[in-house]
């Protein structure tokens, strides 16, 4: 693999990796929220 296709490459995974980030991050809080919501519903709160 030649030095710009390995450049490509690097910098693909990196756009990946940075978008997963940004995925968990909102399924995390998405789930916090959505407890927050059952746990009101049920009286808890």
């Amino acid at each position: 693999m030649d030095g710009q296709a390995k450049q490509t490459l690097e910098e693909y995974y990196d756009a990946i990796d940075l978008i997963n980030g940004h995925q968990l991050k909102y399924t995390y809080l998405q789930g916090a929220k959505d407890c927050v919501r059952l746990l009101k519903s049920l009286g808890v709160f």
